[in-house]
């Protein structure tokens, strides 16, 4: 179980956030999920919409690796990896 959640956007990492080991996404304290918007997380309430067109969205149950994430931008060279 991941201890982040990551956001991208054409293939880019475009923000994250760690979470808690415990947390639980199927929990009744947990708001809705939009595509296109921003809620005030205090309360829940829209106040940014997106204006434009939105054509492929994807939500998985699992967290994809890098490789995965590179393949559905279209990027089918290997990775390097600096460790």
């Amino acid at each position: 179980r991941g201890t982040v959640i990551e956001i991208y956007i054409d293939g880019q990492l475009e923000g994250s956030t760690a979470i808690p080991a415990n947390y639980n996404l199927s929990g009744t304290s947990q708001r809705n999920a939009y595509i296109g918007a921003v809620t005030y997380q205090p309360d829940g309430t829209i106040y940014k919409l997106f204006s434009g067109l939105i054509d492929d969205t994807r939500i998985y149950n699992r967290a994809l690796t890098q490789g995965e994430v590179l393949f559905l931008q279209g990027q089918t060279t290997p990775v390097a990896k600096p460790f």
